[in-house]
């Protein structure tokens, strides 16, 4: 009897362990995020990675010693933090980087500092996630996994001087016998090949023009408005954008001979990784609806020539950003709008869903008084929170109550179903 019973409850655990194990993986679940791993490689696909999510995954490093993480993220929707741990090591996961979809895609770069053969890679959505991410040990295996081929039929180890580099295969295989003078093509003074610091011995001063050279052959009378945009990086969605917007000529013609005269100053590329801070967009749009923008991420900007190669691209410190400020500026319209990573909203009247909407396409100024306070039933519901609509313009964020509202000031709430329920 006490067999039958000790043999009874035996199954009647393991049917409990096989079924946390299934509300385990149905709470991971990798819902939105699938992956592939190469050796010393992996690729992961996001799909509507949900808002909140976080997925820890263990990679393999092969043959390896010290080194960074080298990383390609070519995202179109959302944000996301990534961080790294060294399996067996007590410390808290270390940030590597975070990334957003309204970013330059793709986005190329490496950090962090690792040893052991086992990294535990966490991914953290700040909003739904879509895209795609490489994350690998190697410059070589972040370019091989591109070419659909065998990674890594070697494994190697750099050394360097002062003047030269070289390397040895860590795979058994019989090493070159060939060493090769550090090549520094963008002035950065690190090698474009081993990433040697070679240093910079005067920083380079070089006109932005050199680089965006749209810029030179632009005239007042070829923009038809200029729009700034500034944001803190790496925030929630819901924070707002600051935007600033004219269409005076005058205004326009002195932007762009600021810019045409902005200068910069070469850094190290380490010098860009800033976590956090803020961001700053310009667009110049033209009379026949062509944009042209500069990008600039805590006063710095990045030159890609190429940006499916990284080697090629330069960094560079602002010497001056120039703003549509009221002052001295004439003309000039200001503005809020959401920091949404490209999610979109649904549009209720009444409990009925109607269509879907671009959130940072919306655009408002803060009322100073309440104008209305009773919900007309339309909602546009959001990833951070609902607004409620008081008039066809003016609505109030539910965290915030009535007392604090909001105007749209470009399109009405019509407009805004008119537009999105054509398209779709």
């Amino acid at each position: 009897m006490k067999k039958m019973i000790a043999y009874i409850l035996t199954i009647f655990c393991a049917m409990i362990c096989l079924s946390s194990c299934d509300v385990f993986q149905g709470i991971l679940g990798l819902k939105g995020l699938t992956y592939k791993e190469y050796e010393n490689c992996a690729v992961f696909t996001f799909d509507h990675f949900p808002n909140g999510a976080k997925m820890s995954i263990e990679l393999d490093r092969v043959n390896l010693d010290e080194g960074a993480i080298y990383y390609q993220a070519n995202l179109n929707e959302g944000a996301l933090a990534v961080h790294y741990k060294e399996a067996g090591y007590i410390h808290e996961p270390q940030p590597l980087a975070e990334f957003t979809a309204d970013d330059e895609m793709p986005i190329n770069g490496s950090g962090g500092y690792v040893e052991g053969d086992e990294i535990t890679i966490t991914f953290e959505a700040y909003s739904p996630v879509s895209g795609e991410m490489i994350i690998a040990f190697t410059e070589d295996a972040l370019k091989a996994v591109h070419q659909d081929v065998q990674l890594h039929e070697h494994t190697k180890k750099w050394h360097a001087s002062e003047y030269a580099h070289w390397y040895e295969y860590t795979c058994g295989c019989a090493s070159p016998d060939i060493a090769e003078e550090h090549i520094d093509s963008n002035e950065d003074g690190i090698c474009d090949i081993c990433e040697y610091y070679m240093g910079i011995t005067e920083p380079k001063t070089v006109f932005l023009h050199e680089c965006e050279t749209w810029i030179s052959g632009l005239t007042a009378e070829g923009v038809a408005e200029i729009k700034t945009t500034f944001e803190y990086v790496g925030v929630a969605p819901g924070n707002f954008k600051e935007v600033k917007s004219t269409s005076d000529k005058n205004v326009i013609a002195d932007v762009l001979e600021n810019y045409k005269n902005t200068t910069m100053t070469t850094i190290r590329r380490e010098e860009t990784y800033i976590a956090g801070g803020s961001a700053f967009t310009i667009e110049f749009i033209l009379t026949d609806g062509i944009v042209k923008k500069l990008y600039f991420n805590n006063g710095n900007y990045i030159d890609k020539p190429n940006v499916e190669d990284s080697a090629t691209f330069s960094y560079f410190r602002m010497d001056a950003i120039h703003h549509l400020q009221s002052e001295p500026y004439d003309n000039v319209k200001s503005y809020l709008a959401f920091i949404a990573y490209n999610a979109k909203g649904a549009i209720y009247e009444g409990g009925n869903l109607i269509c879907e909407i671009a959130i940072d396409e919306i655009e408002f100024v803060s009322l100073e008084k309440v104008v209305a306070d009773i919900p007309t039933g339309y909602v546009i519901q959001t990833a951070f929170e609902n607004l409620i609509f008081c008039t066809d313009t003016v609505f109030y964020i539910d965290i915030d109550g009535k007392d604090v509202q909001y105007q749209l000031i470009t399109q009405t709430i019509d407009d805004l179903i008119a537009k999105y329920s054509e398209a779709q």
